[in-house]
């Protein structure tokens, strides 16, 4: 019950910070891209030799330093809510092929300011073997023995204990992931009972006894193996061992690359939020054609009326009509357009998105996104259509 409750509030929260996270990223990067092209016109007007334009460009320096700055910020926050993703599809079963570094950073990144006063994190990372994984998963595995471990330091004398996480592999060829910690450590006892549900040695209110079961049973449902080592007083060491992938299998989905030339095209954009779907207007204005709506009624009064697009980029989760009802309609009455939908979400909220989603996978696009992102999607869509591309559907 807390896992889901812990899932629902995190998908809640992520999709709600997605969404002003992905107006203010695009407008970043739109002014930093456009400030240089203005200071170019300003100096093309200007006399030559003119002695403020010395002005003029220091200050601009400022400026993007100032975005670049700012951009830093919002990619961190980004990072922090993919964090939190990780924990909002608890009960999903879908296994990928995945980096266990990427995953295992997320999980530190989560523990990391609960450390400094226990001890210090260390990353001690070599090259491993990919992974068939589920890394909501996984990921709720690592972060769970970073807990346990932080949990096993006293707090006051961080300089002299150490959480070090250790990836490697074995002779055998298998992803091995260690957590070890110079903590209380456990007696032969509580080894022997630690994977029981529902025991601890925790305090009430700070452990359920469910963590290292739960734990246990996902790392078998990967076909990998959890031991453990300890000493009362010297601390622990978690040993997790992962079958490589094989080499047949495919990657999660990746992002195509963005097209050597831009084609006009015909571009929708749904979105309930009218700072996002003004920001995603503002970065395709350059080279397309843009109609901009704020609910997916009226977008299908638009297309009943006749209208023609080359892609439509919807938002997933709106009042009234949501995307996934627009893209019943779509099929029903629009087949043609089926194809030329994007769908931009800030995260799976219930069930029914989350499904739509892992569906709908390679037609999604999850907030915030790159410009880079959404032009490719755009060339992507263009280029699969051939010369009829820019036929409009």
């Amino acid at each position: 019950d807390r896992l889901a409750a812990l899932g629902t509030m995190s998908a809640g929260i992520a999709h709600e910070i997605n969404n002003p996270l992905t107006y203010n990223l695009t407008s970043i990067q739109y002014v930093t891209t456009e400030l240089p092209v203005l200071l170019e016109d300003i100096k093309r007007v200007m006399p030559d030799g003119d002695a403020t334009w010395s002005n003029i460009e220091q200050r601009a320096e400022h400026l993007l330093a100032a975005l670049a700055e700012a951009q830093e910020g919002a990619h961190r926050i980004a990072r922090i809510v993919a964090t939190m993703k990780t924990f909002a599809r608890p009960l999903d079963q879908r296994f990928e092929v995945a980096e266990l570094p990427k995953m295992l950073e997320a999980a530190m990144r989560i523990c990391h300011d609960q450390c400094v006063q226990r001890a210090k994190l260390v990353a001690d990372f070599r090259q491993v073997p990919r992974v068939r994984c589920n890394s909501g998963q996984l990921g709720q595995v690592f972060a769970n023995l970073l807990v346990n471990a932080m949990q096993a330091i006293e707090p006051g004398a961080p300089e002299a204990n150490e959480i070090r996480v250790v990836l490697d592999t074995d002779a055998a060829g298998k992803a091995v992931v260690e957590v070890r910690d110079t903590g209380c450590g456990m007696s032969a006892q509580t080894i022997r009972e630690m994977y029981d549900p529902f025991f601890t040695t925790k305090p009430v209110g700070v452990g359920t006894g469910l963590g290292l079961s739960i734990s246990h049973g996902i790392v078998a449902a990967h076909d990998g193996e959890m031991t453990v080592e300890s000493e009362v007083g010297k601390g622990t060491s978690f040993r997790i061992r992962l079958p490589p992938a094989d080499a047949t299998q495919k990657e999660g989905p990746g992002e195509p690359a963005p097209a050597a030339s831009v084609v006009t095209a015909r571009v929708l954009v749904i979105d309930d939020d009218e700072n996002v779907g003004r920001a995603l207007q503002r970065i395709l204005a350059r080279h397309h054609q843009v109609v901009l709506l704020s609910s997916a009624e009226s977008a299908v009064a638009l297309l009943d009326a006749g209208a023609l697009f080359d892609v439509v980029f919807c938002d997933l989760m709106m009042p009234g009509m949501t995307g996934m009802d627009f893209h019943d309609w779509v099929t029903k009455h629009r087949p043609a357009l089926c194809k030329r939908l994007v769908f931009i979400t800030g995260g799976a909220v219930g069930t029914r998105s989350q499904e739509f989603i892992e569906r709908m996978a390679d037609q999604v696009v999850e907030k915030p996104f790159d410009r880079s992102v959404i032009a490719a999607r755009i060339a992507k869509i263009l280029e699969s259509f051939g010369a009829a591309g820019k036929a409009g559907c």
